[in-house]
């Protein structure tokens, strides 16, 4: 899986440019997801529904399954990030794509820049993967054009983020980073237990553990 946030003030076509993205990344047979952050909220409940009714009973999750589709509405705190949610649903995709989140740290951004609108860059360099804009721009990260499309997929697909395995820690919903070294430990380890294991595949893409503590407080005799 390859992370990339698409990054910039409103106006600069972070919708238009994911979408354009998105139908050549699938031209090219890659599977691909997008994460889109409303800071005004959404909702996906029509008042009176079933899944409206579950949520207004109290319930913190509900889950809705069709023959094709299945959607997650979860309640979660502001600890809850990107990385996680990318781990927890995304984890097989090709690559993973967000629309806005420039504060969001350990995922590389591409910053869409316009005349008029935003003209600087405003991505510390250690995060910058590169640049889009309609005039030119003098950094040292690749720049490409908007109508650049193929190229920026071309990026996308090969650059945007080191593929391999990812070991995302998540501790009372706070996505703590751990660098490549742990990472491999974790993984490792893991596996070598897995492997001690009956009903297990050789090769498994995805691994999920959960460890839930119950504090004595919540112990009942």
């Amino acid at each position: 899986m390859k992370i990339a946030a698409v990054v910039g003030p409103a106006g600069t076509g972070k919708t238009s440019l994911i979408e354009q993205l998105v139908a050549e990344l699938k031209r090219r047979r890659l599977s691909v997801a997008v994460i889109k952050h409303c800071s005004r909220g959404f909702s996906l409940d029509q008042q009176g529904k079933d899944s409206w009714r579950f949520r207004e009973a109290g319930s913190d999750g509900v889950g809705l399954v069709s023959p094709e589709e299945i959607a997650i509405i979860q309640r979660q705190s502001d600890k809850a990030g990107d990385l996680q949610l990318a781990a927890s649903y995304f984890i097989n995709m090709d690559i993973v794509l967000i629309e806005g989140r420039h504060t969001i740290k350990h995922i590389p951004k591409m910053e869409l820049l316009r005349k008029g609108v935003a003209e600087r860059v405003a991505t510390p360099l250690e995060e910058l993967a590169a640049v889009v804009s309609d005039f030119d721009v003098n950094v040292p990260r690749p720049v490409f054009h908007f109508s650049q499309i193929n190229e920026i997929a071309n990026f996308l697909e090969k650059e945007a983020q080191v593929e391999g395995s990812r070991v995302v820690l998540e501790i009372d919903g706070a996505v703590i980073p751990l660098n490549p070294f742990v990472q491999s430990v974790f993984e490792n380890m893991l596996l070598g237990m897995m492997r001690s294991l009956k009903d297990t595949q050789p090769n498994p893409q995805k691994i999920s553990l959960h460890i839930i503590r119950r504090n004595k407080k919540d112990e009942r005799l």
